[in-house]
């Protein structure tokens, strides 16, 4: 009889758990800003410093999804708007946390609109959600990721697309004009 365990998809790839443990290490606030990114998400959405703490994670977990899944990945609206606002800190998404973290790009593609589409990312989330479980063994919190299939229909959705592994030279065109690629520059 097979053991559950040794069937997981932690078990099954190697380096799974070592990129889980990076990501979910990674710092998403600059301890030098007075204005941190999670404050700066908290205040522009009226939302709690628990929910979030929250979201955060669970946006981890989506970036986690999106570099293991044998499928691209749909984030929940909430799920999104962090996406966004990491976005926004360039290099710190670009350099630390693609770079630094991933190993490669985490492209954000939004849908190019119609019917096909919006079938298309309706079902790419629900296998995101399949993913979700599969992977943590637990269904995503519904006040995170359960609202959203509908969202998925009214707003498109987007595509995730992971890029190939930061080729030698990508980085410092990136940070052209810096020369520091270790920096972390919350703008």
């Amino acid at each position: 009889m097979t053991n559950r365990y040794n069937e997981h998809p932690w078990r099954s790839q190697p380096g799974v758990l070592e990129l889980w443990e990076r990501i979910h290490d990674f710092p998403l606030d600059d301890p030098t800003a007075e204005r941190t990114f999670s404050l700066r998400l908290r205040q522009e959405n009226a939302w709690t410093e628990e929910f979030a703490a929250r979201l955060l994670e669970e946006y981890k977990r989506f970036a986690f999804l999106c570099m293991v899944a044998d499928h691209a990945c749909v984030p929940s609206a909430f799920v999104d708007l962090a996406w966004h606002m990491h976005i926004l800190y360039l290099k710190a998404y670009l350099i630390d946390f693609c770079h630094g973290v991933l190993g490669r790009i985490l492209w954000h593609r939004p849908s190019k609109g119609g019917r096909d589409q919006r079938d298309k990312h309706h079902d790419l989330y629900a296998l995101t959600l399949d993913s979700y479980q599969r992977w943590f063994d637990q269904a995503p919190p519904p006040d995170i990721w359960g609202c959203c299939v509908a969202n998925v229909r009214h707003r498109e959705g987007q595509t995730v697309g992971i890029g190939e592994p930061f080729a030698p030279g990508i980085s410092e065109l990136i940070s052209a004009g810096n020369g520091d690629l270790n920096s972390r520059t919350n703008t």
